[in-house]
């Protein structure tokens, strides 16, 4: 089963934290849509310097994610939005 091609719309924010090889997950972002009840929010969070986990290997660029963008609901510091 592919969940990238079935679950494509959310109804809430959607934030992804992506270590550097990015290109399977940079598609199904593009591929998420608003859901029915609240504007589309996504971010898409790239880390350079980290191979599979980033909230580990880059703590404080994670960090600075959580507590600017997903607890604000904002996603300003988003490489895509």
């Amino acid at each position: 089963m592919d969940l990238s091609q079935q679950v494509t719309e959310f109804d809430l924010p959607i934030y992804f934290l992506k270590a550097s090889t990015i290109t399977p997950a940079i598609t199904h972002w593009q591929r998420i849509t608003s859901g029915r009840s609240k504007p589309r929010l996504k971010g898409f969070y790239t880390f350079e310097q980290s191979a599979h986990c980033p909230i580990f290997e880059e703590p404080e660029k994670a960090q600075k994610i959580l507590l600017e963008d997903v607890l604000n609901g904002t996603n300003n510091l988003a490489d895509k939005k």
